[in-house]
């Protein structure tokens, strides 16, 4: 019985000493994080709009101007690919970059109107995962349902993030 209590209390002093980023990172693959609105983006990076109320964190600081670091992902909708672009004021940094399933607000699935969209939840689990070193990556993911997604990136002990929607409709024929 001993041990066990003390399993115990060994385990809450571990989940209450990590930092933010670090509870951000662990709870991020026990529930998919709900995406409240995304930025949508052309093929080449160029904004296009809003759709909802963006929930991302793109730079530091967060709305991304003038940001030492920032991250964009685009064309977003996206159909079979993707680019992650990085700016971080270090070249040769070890970039840690993945996307995980997500699920849309009720309030933006209904804004949206795309009635066929799959907004099940999955989970917060990688899809893909990756360290990188560079500006750009991208991302094959034609083998991913239409949906919600969050693409993370982890750079210079900070953590960004930006939502990202697979809708094949969009492909033309």
């Amino acid at each position: 019985m001993k041990s066990f209590l003390s399993c115990i209390a060994v385990a809450i002093i571990v989940l209450c000493s990590c930092t933010k980023d670090e509870a951000d990172l662990r709870t991020s693959s026990f529930a998919p994080p709900v995406v409240k609105g995304f930025i949508m983006r052309d093929p080449n990076g160029w904004i296009i709009g809003n759709i909802g109320n963006p929930n991302v964190k793109i730079g530091d600081p967060p709305n991304g101007t003038n940001s030492s670091f920032s991250v964009e992902v685009y064309p977003n909708p996206a159909v079979n690919w993707c680019q992650v672009h990085i700016i971080s004021p270090n070249e040769d940094e070890i970039i840690q970059v993945w996307l995980t399933r997500a699920t849309a607000s009720e309030q933006l699935y209904n804004s949206v109107g795309i009635l066929n969209m799959n907004a099940i939840k999955i989970g917060g689990y990688p899809l893909f995962q990756a360290v990188v070193s560079g500006n750009d990556v991208g991302l094959d993911i034609s083998k991913l349902e239409d949906g919600f997604y969050r693409v993370y990136v982890k750079m210079g002990g900070l953590l960004f993030y930006d939502n990202l929607v697979i809708y094949k409709n969009l492909e033309t024929k």
